[in-house]
């Protein structure tokens, strides 16, 4: 299998990932006008991202090189090839659940 590499991610500013993540909490406690969060490969580094909702959330690919997730709700987010995954997984502060895998690739 041949690895695909980016050059480049898309550098979304603190106000556009606070209005990214506002829809998506809006999607997520069922209020109108809410869209799911999708930041695949896009650079989030630096960004604060503490206490929010994100659970269902697409970081595919992204990058969250000194992020702030302290605190954030980061059940069943789709990490693949996330930057920074063993960071999220190991250190406290963010709430990470991770659920089994689910369809055709399932244990």
């Amino acid at each position: 299998m041949q690895l695909i590499r980016r050059t480049s991610f898309a550098r979304l500013s603190q106000k556009d990932l606070s209005a990214a993540v506002a829809r998506h909490e809006m999607l997520y406690s069922g209020r109108m006008g809410g869209a799911r969060a999708v930041f695949a490969f896009c650079d989030l580094s630096g960004l604060d991202l503490s206490g929010r909702q994100l659970s269902d959330a697409d970081f595919t690919g992204a990058v969250l090189e000194e992020a702030n997730l302290a605190g954030a709700r980061l059940g069943q987010l789709d990490l693949l090839h996330c930057q920074r995954l063993p960071e999220l997984l190991e250190h406290g502060g963010a709430n990470l659940h991770l659920s089994p895998p689910r369809g055709k690739n399932a244990l």
